[in-house]
């Protein structure tokens, strides 16, 4: 299978590096704004180089595109991919805004376009414990709560994407980047529509262009409530790089997964009783495994594992909580149109 790599300048490429490689994936062409940095992974792949996206798109022919970028390209990336016919895989968000997401989602349909979208936690262990506990998705969960505290914004910064912290390029901090994979998967695991959104966020520990801390409130349409905080507010050590823990409650069973322990106490047969899930809460492990799952999905004509039809009703409910943030009221989400 013959594949590009576009923006791979972007800090999430090396997750997906080793994947690529296992799979003997032929990678033929790379094309970056970062031309130090674009020729040196074209250099590991023995493949051509391109400073502008679009001539290698022009250029070359190609099975399958991996695409990342600033998230303002992304919608002129993903457009060029469409238009040429090519399935890809795009790094969330898809764009800065809504209609971005929309309008791309429109224009794959249109096309019948694979399109495969990274919200890594459907690919995890912590997705098929919870299911088989809870004998199948969705289930009857009545509310969960993610906390994932990421490092300071000064680490896109040494990866030379501070691009990040201008929120017309990025379109907004860590709710932009971070709390995308909690929507969806609080989307995924309740089945239900978010009704409202409610948001409060803040710059006050880096005084940068975008926030470093979010907390959002999401009520369904089936009355469950989540909470997603988010930020990029701790204080990283060699060994230490965030803080993440969730906690759901189920009809039968309560989850509870950190780094020190993933858990659920169950009272699907009498008294409660405590079972180690065994699981991790570590996400970057799980990009390989989209990676190859995509390359698989793909092969074998199946749907992607999300596609841009899922990013656009996380980015409906990212979009309302800059909004809810903004006004400091809840915003009330409607699907009529």
């Amino acid at each position: 299978m013959k594949v590009v790599l576009i923006e791979p300048s972007h800090w999430h490429f090396p997750l997906y590096r080793d994947a690529i490689k296992k799979l003997k994936l032929d990678v033929i062409g790379v094309s970056d704004k970062s031309v130090e940095k674009g020729k040196k992974i074209a250099d590991q792949f023995g493949c051509a180089f391109f400073e502008n996206f679009h001539q290698l798109v022009k250029q070359k022919d190609f099975d399958f595109a991996f695409a990342f970028g600033r998230h303002v390209d992304m919608p002129a990336i993903g457009e060029s991919l469409i238009k040429k016919g090519t399935p890809f895989a795009m790094e969330k968000p898809c764009g800065t805004k809504l209609d971005d997401v929309k309008r791309l989602r429109e224009l794959a349909e249109k096309n019948d376009i694979f399109v495969s979208i990274p919200f890594i936690f459907r690919c995890s262990d912590l997705y098929e414990e919870i299911r088989k506990h809870e004998r199948g998705i969705p289930s009857d969960f009545k509310h969960l709560c993610f906390r994932f505290i990421a490092g300071p914004p000064s680490r896109y910064e040494k990866v030379q994407c501070a691009w990040m912290l201008d929120k017309e390029v990025a379109g907004g901090g860590c709710t932009m980047n971070l709390a995308v994979h909690f929507v969806d998967f609080f989307l995924l695991l309740t089945g239900s529509d978010v009704q409202t959104v409610y948001a409060l966020m803040n710059n006050r520990t880096h005084h940068k262009g975008i926030e470093d801390y979010s907390l959002m409130v999401l009520t369904a349409k089936d009355g469950t409530v989540g909470v997603v905080e988010t930020g990029y507010t701790f204080l990283q050590t060699p060994g230490d790089q965030r803080e993440a823990c969730f906690s759901f409650r189920s009809g039968k069973n309560y989850y509870v997964i950190s780094r020190e322990t993933s858990r659920v106490i169950s009272q699907a047969d009498g008294e409660p009783k405590d079972h180690d899930l065994g699981v991790s809460i570590e996400s970057d492990i799980f990009y390989p495994v989209f990676v190859e799952r995509t390359i698989d999905d793909f092969r074998h004509n199946r749907k992607p594992l999300a596609g841009l039809g899922d990013m656009e009703k996380v980015m409906r409910i990212i979009e309302a909580a800059y909004v809810s943030a903004d006004r400091g009221l809840p915003i009330v989400l409607g699907y009529g149109h």
